[in-house]
């Protein structure tokens, strides 16, 4: 076996077996030395990667990356009850606690990165964002780069909530849970408000 693909092998073998880790533990609780109890030589992970950073920011990737493909290969067109349906379809995989996780309660020191990483997430939500609200009329006054710039500073806002809500409870999978409940209404109060205008 050639030496680059023997390379590849390995870092292919490290990089399951973290996303196994950080998907069952997060990114406190979870070590090299964990990682390290599939079978995987310690040595081999520091020659491979140069820390536990690094493994978490590869896997917040490929959550990412994960994510996005299911979108692309099944919503058709974009339509917000299609969309939630993908996401919480997506939420079922064992690499969707790191995706969370991220977008939540990111570790603090790698905010910066993980924003980085996660940028084709943001990217796609804002292409979602806008072809919503591309059907429907907006209010005289606003713009369409107004609306999206006020729909995800809401969103971002309410993702900010819930991880200071991280903070006062470890369970993540119930703040998960809660979270993706609760998004299509926020969305959905966006778009039409609460209350019903007087003619």
């Amino acid at each position: 076996m050639k030496r680059e693909l023997k390379t590849e092998l390995t870092k292919q073998k490290i990089i399951n077996a973290a996303i196994r880790e950080f998907s069952r533990s997060g990114y406190e609780k979870s070590s090299i030395n964990e990682i390290c109890k599939s079978g995987i030589n310690k040595g081999l992970i520091y020659h491979n990667f140069k820390n536990k950073d690094e493994l978490y920011l590869i896997c917040v990737k490929i959550s990412c990356d994960g994510f996005l493909d299911l979108m692309d290969q099944k919503m058709e067109k974009v339509d917000m009850n299609r969309y939630f349906e993908l996401r919480e379809e997506y939420s079922c995989r064992e690499e969707s606690r790191i995706f969370f996780e991220a977008l939540l309660n990111p570790p603090v020191h790698l905010e910066q990165e993980i924003r980085t990483v996660l940028k084709p997430f943001y990217e796609h939500r804002e292409k979602v964002i806008k072809e919503v609200l591309s059907s429907f009329p907006l209010r005289e006054g606003w713009t369409m780069e107004e609306a999206c710039r006020y729909f995800a500073l809401i969103i971002d806002g309410y993702n900010e909530f819930f991880s200071r809500k991280r903070m006062n409870n470890p369970e993540l999978t119930s703040i998960v849970e809660k979270h993706e409940n609760d998004v299509p209404k926020l969305i959905d109060l966006l778009l039409y408000g609460v209350v019903k205008r007087l003619q």
